[in-house]
Formats: C-alpha cells, structure tokens, sequence
C-alpha cells in the first residue's frame, strides 16, 4: 500500500512538472512574440523619426526660401 501511495505521488509530481514545462514553453514562446513585436515597432518609430528630420528640414528650407523672397 505504501509503494502504490509512493508510486501515485510520483506520478502526480511528474503530471505537475510536465505541467510547469508546458507553462514555461508557452511563456518563452510569448516573450518572442513581444520581441518581435518590438522590433517591428522600432522600425515605425525610426520611419517616423526620419519623417520628422525629412520635415523639418523642408520647413526650414522653406521659411528660408520665404524670408528671401520677402527681400524681393
């Protein structure tokens, strides 16, 4: 009786630490979803950031070609 007690523990233990590795598996393969995320989310960011230098430079450009043609 006490072996088949033992040998019902053991099986639970392994059942639960079968469970936990499922669990752990299943995060990690979350936590590379959110990298991937992220790096597809920094590519918007640099497009943006190069947007805003491409537009600010415009304006620049632009309020410099205006003060020139006010000299006229």
């Amino acid at each position: 009786a006490e072996i088949a007690q033992n040998e019902a523990l053991i099986n639970n233990r392994n059942v639960e630490i079968n469970k936990i590795c499922d669990d752990v598996k299943d995060i990690d393969s979350m936590f590379k979803q959110l990298a991937t995320l992220v790096k597809e989310q920094q590519v918007g960011l640099n497009q943006i950031e190069n947007n805003l230098a491409s537009s600010s430079m415009a304006v620049k450009e632009g309020r410099d070609q205006l003060l020139e043609a006010d000299h006229y």
